[in-house]
């Protein structure tokens, strides 16, 4: 963007904070509802109390839309943990993570899942959504192998998987409850496993 073109877009009227939110809240509630074919920009401009315009504005598709509003719900503090330990960190991890899901992310989930599998461009949206999340979680494992909690070789992304992989389980396929307990036993699992 040339100066120019900042100093316009400066005089414009700020973007408001209330209708990102309203967007993103109802795109996410919708495609839960609907799925990808059966959302509609309509639909989320009369939930969110906007026009269409001021939805196309931020985002110049349906994937962009649906893609940004689940990555902004489901917030990273599970992955921006550091408590200064590998115990603390997986704890607060999965219990971050079973919190999460047993809210509107957790209803949204299984139909972003299934949707990926049809839509193409969707799938590719959410693959460098799951690859950031992953990303950051390697960071947390090797400040673990840093302060000497992990050996040097730790297979962290198998580490990683051993966290999550159970907890999607319970989500999509036996449909256990969520809980903080499972979350610790998890925790606890998984320490025995790696750490030194």
């Amino acid at each position: 963007m040339t100066p120019a073109e900042a100093a316009a877009r400066a005089l414009g009227r700020p973007r408001s904070v209330e209708a990102d939110e309203a967007i993103r809240l109802a795109a996410v509630e919708l495609f839960g509802e609907h799925g990808f074919e059966g959302l509609s920009v309509d639909e989320v401009a009369a939930r969110a109390g906007v026009s269409k315009a001021t939805i196309y504005r931020r985002y110049p598709s349906k994937v962009d839309l649906v893609v940004e509003a689940a990555s902004c719900l489901a917030d990273d503090t599970a992955v921006h943990i550091d408590t200064g330990t590998l115990e603390g960190d997986l704890r607060g991890f999965a219990r971050a993570m079973v919190r999460k899901l047993k809210g509107t992310v957790g209803r949204i989930m299984p139909v972003m899942v299934f949707e990926t599998r049809r839509y193409p461009e969707l799938a590719e949206g959410y693959r460098r959504f799951i690859d950031g999340r992953r990303a950051r979680m390697r960071e947390t494992l090797r400040r673990a192998v840093d302060r000497g909690e992990l050996p040097a070789d730790a297979d962290i992304d198998l580490m990683g998987t051993m966290i999550v992989g159970p907890i999607f389980h319970r989500l999509l396929v036996s449909q256990e409850p969520l809980t903080d307990a499972f979350a610790d036993k998890l925790a606890d699992a998984v320490m025995r496993a790696f750490a030194v």
